[in-house]
């Protein structure tokens, strides 16, 4: 039956892509304003990269007249410098901000971890690879967070063992959850846990292992494998993703709606029930290596191709509900703002705006841009606009239907 099921799907997935393929023209949803509510000027040079909102104050990377790295905060409600945060002996300065509760993570792949409170601007950890775990590797896909601790993985490739740590939150040490050890001479390196609750209310996770023979004259000299574990780190489930010769770098941790969950590989799809690990979808993506999925009331959205245009499913069956072939996504470091109504974001660096109606996936034709450009917007509830920032300025604006 779920064979049959399956074989439904991929039918009407195919078809569906091809519809796509063949409609070469992007429809208008309408025309919306850019109506600019507040400007405040900037002492700094600010970063193009996303910034982050904690209650009314934004928070984006910038640099001083020395060029020095800083966290620059600024109050959106009083429209002033709120303080700043010198980067310049720790590790993160540019990367993704994310929030938890009251305090930001960075991660910079190759350096090291931090954690600011953000109500006392303290550093609660900073962790340096190099020194802290020496001759380890460190996972390079996003930290993730459940109960107050922030999650990362480090390899020691000549034990074949690889390690997910924790930091405790707000007491910043460092503590080791899970160690997975290879039996079969290879490299084993895990990603950072996906985590959901399971129909006993349980908090279990996902990670994504890949494996690697340092005899690369081996058939097979690589593996890829889906694990889901209980709240003890116990095994579950799990599933061969992939073999290959050689490896894929994962960027993107499995996201998780319900009891489905969704992960891209190389140029597939995959669809799972998290309790019984039954694969429901594996699919073929078209040049969709390297999307990032994003997930939001039971749609995936995610990027493909080399345009990286974007891309709506529903992850119940993996059916599309609409594709935007001449409209490019964000780049990768870019975020897209999905709203119940509307997708709001910027293509890369400092750029116009794109609003795509997320109920039929056409676009806005949006006017008055902002000469110059803008970064990828934030929007406060708060205050009930959005906010963005440009090379020397913070930018307060609303959208408004013509």
């Amino acid at each position: 039956m779920l064979y049959l099921k399956n074989c439904f799907v991929l039918t009407l997935f195919i078809c569906a892509l091809c519809f796509i393929s063949c409609n070469k023209t992007d429809l208008e949803a309408g025309t919306l304003e850019i109506n600019q509510s507040w400007e405040l000027d900037s002492d700094f040079s600010l970063f193009y990269r996303d910034a982050a909102l904690y209650q009314d104050t934004y928070l984006v990377w910038g640099l001083d007249i020395n060029e020095n790295p800083l966290l620059i905060a600024y109050d959106i409600a009083n429209k002033e410098l709120a303080w700043l945060f010198d980067f310049s002996n720790i590790s993160g300065w540019g990367t993704k901000l994310n929030i938890v509760d009251n305090y930001l993570v960075v991660k910079e792949n190759n350096k090291g971890i931090t954690v600011i409170d953000l109500d006392f601007q303290q550093t609660t950890a900073a962790i340096r690879f190099a020194s802290d775990f020496p001759n380890q590797e460190v996972s390079d896909t996003p930290v993730s967070v459940e109960e107050n601790k922030i999650f990362f993985t480090v390899t020691d490739p000549v034990a074949y063992k690889s390690r997910l740590l924790a930091i405790n939150l707000p007491s910043g040490n460092v503590t080791e959850e899970f160690v997975y050890q290879s039996d079969d001479f290879m490299i084993p390196k895990i990603t950072s846990p996906s985590f959901f609750e399971n129909n006993d209310n349980e908090i279990n996770s996902l990670v994504t292992i890949q494996l690697k023979r340092t005899d690369l004259s081996v058939a097979r000299t690589s593996a890829t494998v889906l694990l889901s574990l209980d709240e003890g780190y116990n095994t579950n489930w799990l599933d061969t993703i992939d073999f290959e010769n050689g490896t894929h770098p994962i960027k993107w941790l499995p996201i998780v709606s319900g009891s489905f969950m969704a992960v891209t590989f190389i140029d597939e799809l995959l669809v799972y029930n998290v309790n019984t690990g039954n694969n429901l979808l594996q699919l073929k993506l078209p040049k969709a290596s390297g999307s990032k999925l994003r997930l939001k009331d039971g749609s995936i959205f995610y990027a493909q191709g080399q345009s990286r245009s974007m891309q709506k499913l529903d992850i119940t069956n993996g059916s599309p509900m609409w594709a935007l072939g001449s409209t490019p996504a964000p780049a990768e470091f870019g975020d897209i703002l999905i709203k119940s109504n509307q997708i709001v974001y910027v293509r890369e660096s400092f750029g116009n705006l794109t609003v795509i109606d997320n109920q039929s996936g056409f676009k806005y034709n949006v006017l008055n841009q902002f000469p110059d450009g803008t970064a990828n917007p934030n929007y406060s509830d708060s205050q009930q606009v959005y906010v963005s920032h440009q090379a020397d300025r913070l930018v307060g604006f609303t959208l408004e239907e013509k």
